[in-house]
């Protein structure tokens, strides 16, 4: 559920998906 509230905070950048991605993903 957490990777759901990130996919809405990164909506409105596509820049910062990619960074929350990486993020998300080494968590």
């Amino acid at each position: 559920m957490k990777q759901k509230r990130v996919f809405s905070g990164i909506q409105p950048t596509g820049i910062l998906t990619l960074g929350n991605y990486l993020g998300a993903m080494k968590q």
